[in-house]
Parts: C-alpha cells; sequence; structure tokens
C-alpha cells in the first residue's frame, strides 16, 4: 500500500525527506533536500532546495534543482533553478528561468 506524506499550508518544512517509495504533496514550504516516488507542488508551496523523484508536478514556486523522469511544469509554476528530465511538459502561462537537460 502506498502512502501520501501531506505537507499542509501552514507547514514550514526545513531538512531533508526521503520518502522514495510513495507520493509527497505539498501546500506549504520546504527547504532542503527530497526524495520520492511522485511529487506534486501545490500551486501556493515554496520549494527551496533539490527534488529527486520519478514524477513530479510543479505548480508553486521552486527554487533549486528537480530530477524526474516525468516532469509538468503547471500554469501556477515559477521555477528558478536546473531542471533534468526524461520527458517533460510546460503549461501556458508558466515561468521557467534556469537550465533544462535530460537525465544521463
Amino acid at each position: 500500500m502506498s502512502e501520501t506524506t501531506y505537507i499542509s499550508e501552514e507547514l514550514i518544512m526545513e531538512g531533508t525527506l526521503d520518502s522514495s517509495g510513495s507520493a509527497v504533496v505539498i501546500a506549504g514550504r520546504f527547504k532542503g533536500e527530497l526524495r520520492a516516488k511522485d511529487v506534486l507542488l501545490e500551486s501556493n508551496s515554496i520549494f527551496d532546495g533539490n527534488l529527486i523523484a520519478d514524477k513530479v508536478t510543479l505548480g508553486g514556486l521552486v527554487k533549486g534543482e528537480v530530477a524526474a523522469n516525468t516532469l509538468n511544469v503547471s500554469s501556477s509554476a515559477r521555477v528558478e533553478g536546473n531542471l533534468k528530465t526524461n520527458s517533460l511538459s510546460i503549461d501556458l502561462g508558466a515561468e521557467v528561468a534556469g537550465n533544462i537537460s535530460r537525465i544521463s
């Protein structure tokens, strides 16, 4: 059974979160390193650090580096950093400033 870790809007989390076998949903703030199977950053979320996952959907403010096999940047996302992925979709309205490359 796969579980989901949820970081609510009023939560501010700093450090390392390793949830490699499950999903993580961030509605609040996270600073540090995050590893998970699936990650969803909701539209009001703030992420600052390194994110490594199989599947990622970005919806909030992201500063740092994101590495994901499948990456979706939603229209509400603002990205300042590097994106590494093998499959990328960027919705109309999203803001991306940084480098985009394939995972080698």
